[in-house]
């Protein structure tokens, strides 16, 4: 979302008659960007979108965890354990709070979660569609080639089989 600066400033470039590719490469937008800005009435200072949540069926149960003072990361880990709760991050607003191309501003709690978890984190670029398939292949990779067939037991079964020839495990 562009800020209101950002926005009146499209406005006023359009009105002085420059042309909505060249605002947007100026801005470095999207030219649609461009265009749906200049379509509206009035700047918009905050966006709202309204979506659910994969966490909505289980607020009871994390309101009950954090009065009982339990980190964010146990609860994650509690959630995943007794109902099989996961969930990706792609570029979410949660997880990274501004991302324009190389200019990348993280939630404090997200960076802690994932240093946690020793988990690297690789945002996409905004308006690179091609990019978020490239991540999400290893993961397709993984789920078609490795799991496909098999069961595991535990996570210690699942380490050993990558272990068996699937991974180069670091020393």
């Amino acid at each position: 979302m562009l800020t209101m600066y950002q926005q009146i400033t499209i406005q006023t470039l359009f009105k002085q008659g420059e042309k909505k590719s060249r605002i947007a490469s100026q801005l470095g937008c999207h030219r649609n960007t461009v265009l749906n800005i200049v379509k509206r009435d009035k700047v918009i200072e905050k966006q709202k979108r309204v979506r659910s949540s994969i966490f909505d069926p289980y607020k009871q149960k994390i309101s009950e965890y954090l009065d009982k003072k339990i980190s964010r990361l146990r609860i994650f880990e509690l959630l995943g354990d007794e109902y099989g709760v996961s969930s990706t991050y792609i570029n979410m607003k949660t997880a990274i709070l501004k991302n324009q191309h190389y200019d990348l501003e993280f939630n404090q709690d997200f960076l802690e979660f994932a240093g946690y978890y020793n988990t690297v984190i690789l945002p996409c670029t905004p308006y690179s569609p091609q990019q978020k398939g490239t991540v999400e292949s290893g993961i397709k990779y993984l789920q078609s080639n490795f799991a496909a067939g098999r069961q595991f037991q535990d996570d210690a079964d699942i380490k050993d089989s990558l272990e068996a020839g699937w991974m180069v495990m670091p020393t």
